[in-house]
C-alpha cells in the first residue's frame, strides 16, 4: 500500500480527532455557563485581574517550573476571551490554534510551561490559555507551569 496514502488517512483521522475533542471542550463549556447563569455563580474576580496587569510585565522574576493544579488556576479575561472560568472555549475563534496545541501534544511534543501570577491562593495565567484548556480537554489535572507573585 501508498505510504503517502497512509499517512494522509492518518492525518485526516487525527485532524478528525482534534475536532472532536475541541467540539467537546466547546459544549461542556456553554453547559457549564447555562448552569452558572441558572444558579447564578459567580464568574470571574476582577480585582485579581488588575493585580495581574502589573505583574504580566518581564520585569517580574519566574520561579523554576513547577506542577500546579488546574483547578487553582483562573483565566486572565484581560488578555484571553476565548476562555471561560473553567478554560472551555466560548467560540470557535480560537479552534485552529487549540487544534495545533492537541495535535502537539497527542504526539507527546515538548510544550513550554505556562506562566501564571499568584494572586492570593489563586493563579491568573500570564500565558498559555490554550494550553492549559487542551490539558484540561485531555482529563489532566496538573500544567507545568512558571510562577510569578503578584
Amino acid at each position: 500500500m501508498n505510504q503517502g496514502f497512509l499517512e494522509n488517512t492518518f492525518a485526516q483521522g487525527q485532524v478528525k480527532g482534534d475536532i472532536s475533542l475541541f467540539n467537546r471542550a466547546l459544549a461542556k463549556g456553554r453547559r457549564s455557563r447555562i448552569v452558572a447563569r441558572i444558579f447564578g455563580i459567580f464568574q470571574h474576580g476582577r480585582d485579581a485581574q488588575h493585580k495581574v496587569s502589573k505583574v504580566s510585565g518581564k520585569s517580574t522574576k519566574l520561579s523554576k517550573v513547577r506542577s500546579v493544579l488546574i483547578k487553582n488556576i483562573r483565566p486572565n479575561e484581560m488578555k484571553d476571551k476565548n476562555f471561560d472560568q473553567n478554560f472551555y472555549p466560548i467560540n470557535k475563534e480560537s479552534q485552529h490554534r487549540w487544534m495545533s496545541v492537541a495535535r502537539a501534544r497527542m504526539r507527546n511534543i515538548s510544550l513550554p510551561a505556562v506562566e501564571l501570577a499568584k494572586v492570593g491562593e489563586a493563579y491568573i495565567v500570564i500565558d498559555g490559555h490554550h494550553r492549559i484548556s487542551v490539558a484540561k480537554a485531555l482529563g489532566e489535572d496538573f500544567v507545568d507551569a512558571k510562577v510569578r507573585n503578584a
